[in-house]
């Protein structure tokens, strides 16, 4: 599930996104909040989809 801080300016997907595991839980939203996808969340879903190629 998607989720941003409302302090930030980029959404993140992925828990064990380092970035998006510092958003202190008051200040945690679920959703994009309309925000571009975290460079980190990025390198996540690049490395899940090579896995899945290998399989």
């Amino acid at each position: 599930m998607a989720y941003y801080s409302e302090k930030g300016s980029v959404h993140h997907i992925y828990e064990k996104c380092h970035l998006g595991n510092n958003i202190e839980k008051e200040n945690r939203k679920n959703g994009t909040g309309g925000k571009p996808l975290c460079e980190e969340c990025k390198k996540i879903r690049t490395e899940k989809l090579k896995e899945k190629k290998k399989k």
